[in-house]
């Protein structure tokens, strides 16, 4: 996402661009080669004897600076900018202060209290009439929304800002560009990529328009990053390409990183891995510069992301051991079960299960820990913007009253000297336009608090159907592993078999289970993610790298309800296993063709081999077996039909009506 405008940092360095030049010619040798020159020098400014006006912008720059590794030095300066501030009636330095106490909060996920101070901010930007500080406070205010997912709201903010920069004597184009960018991303966010690509081409014009080397290097990573998560990898390199060439020239190493890191992940789509380890190498050379521990852990995790799709899975587990030492020693929970569900992964592909299943179980236990914390500070944010919101309408409720007493005296002194007659009368009107009034305002409210109701509704919801998506793929994933554990405790070949079979019957609900948590949406599946991640898995259970059995994938259609997804997986779960278990036996280079498509109004299922075939006339005991049972009765369900042909290997078609689909 766009990131928050340094507002009024810009102005206050180069206010201080003299004062901190002849500072760091005078300071001793190892200040000057701190990691943060800035922080070393300010600091070493302040203890000196100041004006309190120079103490007001030294406190909000390193609150600043701070903001982003140590959070409470960061409060502390932020604090006492504020109190200073306000002994001098310094209404520029309360703003900054504002704003830097609303950004640490919202890092935080404190949205509510981001949000109050952001306000606070808003309200002497516009006294000041400081449009560049009312913009970048609109896109704060609107990125707070954001995070919450509340997109209407965030449009709404963010075009306000727009329009107050458009309507604006003086032309703020840094400003024009960052706004264009988030409303771009927030449109994105809504599936609506036309309007999004307009604006992060607006942002790309205005940037280039201003001159300012930092806002154009934002703007054409928030191009690389719209392409690529379009599946353009070529245009979005080269977007990536002209961010890192500005980065470089500017020295901002924390971007560049961060750049280099998103190449890296684009040349991992197109299965380039060594050109993708090359850049997730640089990146995380540069976050070890700036101290960076989140990107260190989120680096080492990728490469080791690389090998294992790569099939080298000894070399990725060396990276997310690495990537979980990193995220455990800085404190950084959702990375280090990031990297040991990925750990548990390449075990498993090792056939290492006793190491998957602990190690899978320990990061399901961070992953609940994060759940809970997640919904605690919810809840209570939910509760201070209640309590908040309740104690503003008890403040406007108290206002109003006391101004229509106001009011009411006021026309009684000066209906007593009017006539009688007239008197009564606007005494009448004045009590049906006051009832009037008061019903409209009532109905208004209920109606919002009925909209409300709704959305927090609509939010619980989808929160409880996600996290019965997480419980259920848990299960399937302890039952998986038990039933493989179970495996190696058989003697009989027969039992093994079958338990394995119902093991990777397991794995393929798991699958569809795992991607509904995982992704935005929770009642439809990517069957072209699903697909390839099932081939992947079963080719390793059966003991085949990438490098001995050619895969082949064609979906070309639109995500499928669970109804659907679920008999249909397993439908493809049973016909690939039978592949692997009697197709390529003897066959030295196995090929594997799977396709799912609409055609004439139908969804049509293919899946091909190069193995031997069986005689027509002379069915397969598979073609009786349970799976094939199975098969067939999950296909009367789905009102499919299977047709199988056995020339140059085996051929299975199935076709099922497009309106069960949608």
């Amino acid at each position: 996402m766009t990131r928050p405008i340094t507002e009024g940092l810009v102005a206050a360095m180069r206010n201080k661009s003299i004062l901190l030049i002849v500072l760091l010619i005078g300071l001793p040798p190892f200040v000057v080669r701190g990691q943060n020159p800035v922080i070393d020098s300010l600091k070493h400014y302040l203890g000196n004897s100041l004006p309190d006006g120079d103490k007001i912008e030294a406190y909000n720059i390193l609150a600043w600076e701070l903001a982003d590794h140590d959070t409470s030095a960061a409060r502390s300066y932020a604090n006492k900018a504020l109190k200073l501030a306000r002994e001098n009636n310094d209404t520029t330095g309360q703003a900054l202060a504002y704003n830097r106490l609303g950004r640490l909060a919202y890092f935080q996920g404190s949205f509510s209290t981001a949000m109050d101070l952001y306000n606070k901010n808003l309200a002497l930007r516009l006294a000041q009439k400081d449009t560049s500080g009312i913009a970048s406070t609109y896109l704060n205010m609107g990125n707070v929304y954001n995070r919450q997912g509340e997109y209407a709201k965030a449009l709404d903010l963010f075009y306000k800002g727009l329009k107050f920069c458009e309507s604006s004597t003086s032309t703020i184009l840094r400003d024009q560009a960052s706004l264009h960018g988030a409303i771009g991303y927030t449109l994105l966010e809504q599936g609506n990529r036309d309007k999004g690509e307009e604006h992060f081409l607006q942002a790309l014009f205005y940037s280039k328009k201003s001159g300012i080397k930092e806002s154009m290097a934002s703007a054409y990573l928030d191009m690389g990053n719209f392409h690529a998560r379009g599946g353009d990898l070529k245009r979005a390199l080269a977007n990536y390409e002209d961010a890192s060439a500005i980065m470089e020239r500017i020295g901002d190493k924390t971007g560049l990183a961060a750049v280099w890191n998103s190449m890296g992940n684009t040349h991992l789509q197109k299965e380039e891995y060594k050109e993708a380890r090359l850049m997730y190498s640089k990146s995380i050379a540069l976050r070890k510069e700036v101290g960076d521990a989140h990107g260190i852990a989120l680096g080492h995790n990728s490469m080791g992301t690389s090998y294992a799709w790569e099939g080298l899975h000894k070399e990725a587990l060396t990276e997310f051991d690495i990537s979980a030492r990193v995220a455990r020693e800085a404190g950084l929970r959702d990375d280090l079960a990031r990297a040991l569900e990925n750990k548990s992964y390449s075990y498993e592909a090792l056939g290492e299960y006793k190491k998957a299943f602990l190690t899978y179980y320990s990061f399901d236990s961070i992953s609940n820990i994060i759940l809970n914390e997640a919904s605690n500070r919810h809840v209570n944010e939910l509760q201070v913007q209640y309590d908040t919101e309740k104690k503003e309408r008890q403040i406007e409720s108290l206002q109003q009253k006391e101004a229509l007493q106001k009011a009411e005296a006021q026309k009684r002194n000066t209906q007593i000297k009017a006539l009688i007659a007239g008197l009564v009368l606007f005494i009448g009107l004045g009590a049906a336009l006051v009832f009037a009034y008061r019903q409209k305002q009532k109905a208004n409210r209920l109606l919002n608090e009925q909209k409300l109701l709704v959305e927090k509704r609509e939010k619980e919801k989808e929160l409880l159907l996600r996290e019965l998506n997480h419980r259920v793929k848990n299960n399937l994933q302890v039952i998986a592993s038990m039933l493989s554990l179970q495996s190696f405790q058989l003697e009989d070949q027969k039992a093994v078999e079958a338990v394995k079979e119902g093991q990777s019957r397991v794995e393929a609900m798991f699958l569809i289970h795992e991607r509904l948590y995982r992704d935005d949406q929770v009642t439809h599946i990517d069957m072209d993610h699903y697909i390839k991640q099932l081939l992947s898995s079963i080719s390793y259970s059966f003991g085949y790298t990438e490098r001995d059995v050619k895969l082949q994938t064609e979906v070309t259609v639109e995500p499928l309800v669970v109804d659907i997804a679920i008999p249909l997986g397993l439908i493809i779960n049973e016909l690939i296993t039978n592949a692997f278990k009697h197709a390529f036996k003897e066959v030295k280079e196995p090929e594997l063709r799977v396709s799912l498509k609409e055609e004439e109004g139908q969804l049509k299922l293919t899946l091909l081999d190069n193995g031997p075939g069986i005689p027509e006339g002379k069915p397969d005991k598979a073609s009786i077996s349970f799976g094939m049972e199975m098969i067939r009765s999950l296909l009367k369900q789905l009102r499919g039909e299977l047709k199988t042909t056995y020339k140059s290997g085996s051929c299975f078609e199935i076709t099922l009506p497009l309106s069960r689909t949608a």
